[in-house]
């Protein structure tokens, strides 16, 4: 989910269209972000694993804080992420595509269905189709207004935790 939902947040903040925005699987995860120019040059953004960088950079943007690290270069190995393993991803690509709310309703929807796991009221495995179900079960609406959005987002997320009360 949270690849699908940086698919999104690519496809906004660098104007690019899905079909150009690929995912890779990287189990070192020390490669963040790989930008591919049109003279054939590959920048990567390279870090350990801790998210307290991003969060610090955006909480100090566009300043920089210390950070010590025990990022050592290794081998890196990255593979094409399979679409059937991860639907999730696949349906990201597919409500970015769609725009309006869906982006909103699979937000919502994942915000509440992980809330849901962390409260031990549902198995992990089961955030996928609640977030799946969910996109089938609002409706679309191209161009909203801020208020539609905010409004999509409080009833989704409290539509779906009623429905889950008491398990």
């Amino acid at each position: 989910m949270n690849k699908g939902l940086e698919v999104i947040e690519a496809h906004h903040l660098f104007p690019l269209p899905y079909a150009k925005i690929e995912t890779v699987l990287h189990r070192e995860s020390m490669v963040h972000a790989l930008l591919y120019f049109s003279d054939g040059t590959i920048k990567a953004s390279l870090s350990s694993a801790d998210m307290r960088i991003p969060i610090a950079y955006a909480l100090f943007y566009p300043g920089r804080r210390k950070h010590r690290s025990d990022f050592r270069l290794g081998t890196l190995t990255f593979e094409p992420l399979d679409l059937k393993r991860f639907p999730l991803l696949a349906q990201a690509y597919e409500v970015g595509r769609k725009k309006g709310l869906m982006p909103t309703i699979m937000n919502a929807a994942n915000e509440a269905a992980v809330k849901l796991f962390l409260d031990r009221r549902i198995p992990f495995l089961d955030i996928e189709r609640i977030v799946i179900d969910a996109l089938d079960r609002y409706p679309n609406r191209i161009n909203p207004s801020l208020e539609e959005i905010i409004a999509m987002n409080e009833h989704v997320y409290q539509d779906i935790h009623t429905r889950y009360k008491g398990r």
